[in-house]
């Protein structure tokens, strides 16, 4: 018999028929023992009037947020509302692939008594990638424990719905990424200690639609540039001893055309914040023309000169 609760947290905004295709993924579940937190931060009552036809099957716990939290905010409250001994944050329009999905995750949980989390393959990424798992993807996997700083190169954990978490891990997500939110919880998960499985199935659809984020942060291209800096501020100087991460930043900067802080103020970023090799790569990169930085092949010579001077230079 079952002897885990789930608690699968969902934190809803809008669009009811997406929460419906959940729900109803998780009424097929052959896994008893399961709550579901509903974390609403819609407008009007469209989530809560989509619910009746469910209380009287699954076990929901509701709650609205007047104001709403926003991202993650909304999903860290999703998570504390929690009493399952195992989680997982299930973004509402995601669905579960089959009826075997939470059965899969408790028996790796049961057989594998020392991991805090689990995460399987998602139906996200294309076939010709193997749901994620082309040559490069698997590289980053067979390093995550001892590189997390992998997953700015190639998210192969993939987004929330993909993980289930012990509720002894008291990480939550951070404000104020939305663009790299789940890769910096990641990383600090995984810098912590926390260990992990990684289940070799696709056991969640990822719903793709142009209301999520991945739109706005279209729509707002500067995000991607000041996350990736503040991510960098956080981490501090160990990220950039990997040269793939420095040539990340170093194509950042060129790409957005930062040749000056007065560009990084423009973003909210105090570049005396920054880590060295960054203000390394500022310094250098301001020196050259627009026409020699656009050049791929001069501009990745010159990144690894900078690097390599890097290396050379004390901190």
């Amino acid at each position: 018999m079952p002897d885990k609760l789930v608690s699968i947290c969902i934190p809803a905004y809008e669009n009811p028929a997406f929460l419906k295709q959940l729900l109803d993924s998780i009424l097929i579940q052959n896994y008893p023992e399961i709550e579901i937190i509903i974390s609403d931060d819609s407008t009007g009552e469209d989530i809560k009037n989509a619910l009746p036809s469910y209380v009287t099957k699954l076990n929901i716990r509701y709650f609205k947020n007047t104001p709403a939290l926003k991202t993650p905010a909304n999903w860290n409250h999703a998570l504390d509302k929690a009493s399952g001994d195992l989680l997982m944050l299930i973004h509402h329009d995601d669905w579960l692939n089959d009826q075997d999905v939470i059965s899969k995750y408790v028996r790796v949980f049961d057989e594998n008594p020392d991991i805090d989390f689990a995460f399987c393959r998602s139906m996200a990424f294309s076939e010709n990638d193997a749901a994620g798992l082309n040559a490069r993807h698997q590289k980053i996997l067979n390093n995550l424990a001892t590189h997390p700083d992998g997953l700015l190169l190639g998210n192969v954990i993939g987004p929330p719905s993909n993980v289930m978490l012990r509720k002894n891990v008291s990480l939550r997500y951070a404000m104020p990424f939305i663009w790299l939110v789940d890769v910096e919880y990641y990383i600090r998960l995984l810098k912590k200690g926390y260990k992990y499985y990684f289940i070799n199935e696709p056991l969640i659809s990822v719903g793709l639609h142009d209301q999520q984020t991945t739109a706005f942060v279209q729509q707002n291209k500067k995000i991607v540039l000041k996350e990736h800096l503040l991510l960098s501020i956080e981490q501090g100087p160990s990220l950039f001893s990997d040269i793939r991460i420095y040539d990340l930043y170093w194509r950042l900067l060129r790409n957005y055309g930062i040749r000056s802080t007065d560009k990084l103020k423009e973003l909210g970023i105090e570049a005396d914040k920054l880590p060295v090799a960054l203000k390394q790569i500022l310094n250098f990169q301001k020196r050259l023309s627009a026409w020699v930085l656009k050049n791929g092949v001069v501009s990745k010579m010159l990144m690894f000169t900078s690097y390599s001077f890097g290396k050379r230079s004390p901190d």
